[in-house]
């Protein structure tokens, strides 16, 4: 397990088993996507009724994160995830069809502690 402090804020981190090595050391991002194998729970807040999906986490980073679901979500959607002992705001900057899938790209606005216990 390594720890990686996520954007806007040197106090939260998220425990993610690292599955290789950093993904991307060639691409123009500006920091490096680890990739991990969790689960989190997306709340889309903003909507009539509030939307709540499970998603795979792909990999992370200090600002973002990508993720897969069954179902797309629009770019500049916010939404909240919530993971073991990490809750996060963010915006959907892509969501691109994956086979049976989508996978949906998250730059993250606040990271903190969920409160909940592990």
């Amino acid at each position: 397990m390594i720890q990686i402090p996520f954007f806007n804020t040197g106090r939260a981190t998220a425990n993610v088993t690292v599955l290789r090595s950093p993904v991307g050391t060639d691409e123009r991002r500006k920091e490096l996507r680890y990739p991990t194998d969790g689960w989190a729970k997306v709340v889309v807040p903003f909507l009539p009724e509030p939307q709540i999906v499970s998603a795979h986490v792909v990999d992370v980073s200090r600002g973002g994160m990508r993720l897969k679901l069954l179902a797309p979500l629009e770019p500049g959607t916010l939404l909240q995830i919530e993971m073991k002992s990490v809750l996060a705001t963010g915006e959907v900057r892509y969501c691109r069809r994956d086979g049976a899938e989508y996978s949906v790209g998250i730059q993250l606005d606040e990271v903190g502690d969920n409160g909940q216990t592990v």
